[in-house]
C-alpha cells in the first residue's frame, strides 16, 4: 500500500510500451474494481499533459 504502484510503477511501464513495445499490442491494465477510479484519474491526468503525437496506441482501463 502506498507504494507508488498506480501513480508511478504503471503510468511508467504504460509510456515503456507505447515508445519500445509492438505496435499491434493493446496495453491493458488489469486491476481491483476498487481502484479503477483512481488508475482512470492518474492516466488521464498524466497521459493529458503529454504530446499526443508520442501517442500512437489505445490506452484502455479494464477492470476484472
Amino acid at each position: 500500500m502506498g507504494e507508488g504502484k498506480t501513480a508511478v510503477i504503471a503510468p511508467l511501464t504504460t509510456m515503456l510500451l507505447i515508445q519500445y513495445g509492438n505496435p499491434e499490442f493493446l496495453i491493458r491494465h488489469v486491476m481491483p474494481e476498487s481502484l479503477v477510479p483512481q488508475s482512470t484519474r492518474i492516466m488521464t491526468n498524466i497521459f493529458s499533459q503529454i504530446d499526443a503525437n508520442l501517442l500512437t496506441t489505445k490506452i484502455q482501463i479494464i477492470s476484472d
